[in-house]
């Protein structure tokens, strides 16, 4: 059976925020959350990975996870990549490595979430260069979360763990 999707108008965006927009079909009362395309990339760096503690405002806690950002309109995913790394860490990759794409929450969200692996040696190049309201704090971790652990054996990636 196919998803009715009635012709779109603008009376059919019930919210219009600069990172997502809200749809509600007229027809079935579903809610589709429009966003942007993601990024997440785990970063080797020496012995330890590069991770990220953050507030995260959905759950009211701080989670420590993998670098990870919002692709910008015209973007390249690679190319995202490679600039969330240098913002959130100040570090240069040298090598870069995707691993595909997956929808994040096709119940509801239309975006997807590329996922990369890379390598890095030497020291920051620079400073965080963060977002307005983005407050981080860089992570060198020895081990890494069981998830993203998984999805680096699943690509061969772990002879750099």
């Amino acid at each position: 059976m196919a998803i009715v999707q009635p012709e779109e108008t603008p009376e059919d965006y019930i919210y219009n925020f600069n990172l997502f927009k809200i749809k509600q079909n007229k027809l079935t009362n579903f809610v589709e959350i429009q966003q942007n395309n993601f990024i997440s990339i785990m970063v080797k760096h020496n012995d330890s990975w590069i991770l990220v503690e953050q507030e995260r405002y959905g759950i009211k806690e701080k989670c420590i996870e993998p670098i990870c950002g919002v692709i910008d309109d015209g973007e390249d995913p690679k190319d995202c990549a490679i600039r969330e790394t240098q913002e959130e860490s100040g570090h240069i990759i040298q090598t870069i490595t995707p691993h595909g794409w997956a929808y994040v929450n096709p119940g509801m969200n239309n975006n997807k979430m590329y996922y990369f692996t890379a390598q890095t040696d030497g020291n920051p190049a620079g400073q965080q260069n963060l977002d307005e309201n983005e407050v981080l704090e860089v992570i060198y971790s020895k081990t890494i979360p069981p998830f993203n652990s998984a999805l680096l054996q699943k690509y061969n990636f772990m002879d750099l763990a």
